[in-house]
């Protein structure tokens, strides 16, 4: 995961996921956690970076998966209020988008 956390900070988006077990189980870094722009930890998110959470979201389903366990405490999910998510929390929009939570 470290290595992966300094290839998106490089800016190196092209692969977000690590397979653990191919096809059925997969870590990811919470969405923009090492963005080159938006990450690090605890940092505040802005609202011009919503697009790339949704694109996050995308990427993940595209990668045919279908549930989210997510070990992101209410520090990792204050970093997304700045973004209007219509009410939601960063979790809560993964939901809405049809992810299991």
């Amino acid at each position: 995961m470290r290595a992966l956390g300094r290839k998106l900070e490089s800016g190196d988006d092209s692969e977000i996921i690590l397979w653990v077990i191919p096809g059925a189980l997969a870590c990811s870094h919470r969405p923009l956690r090492h963005h080159p722009r938006y990450g690090g930890s605890g940092q505040p998110i802005p609202e011009d970076a919503k697009q790339l959470i949704l694109d996050w979201l995308e990427r993940i389903r595209l990668e045919e998966i279908a549930s989210i366990i997510s070990f992101m405490h209410e520090r990792d999910l204050r970093c997304y209020r700045e973004i209007d998510l219509g009410g939601m929390d960063v979790l809560a929009l993964a939901e809405s988008e049809g992810f299991k939570v």
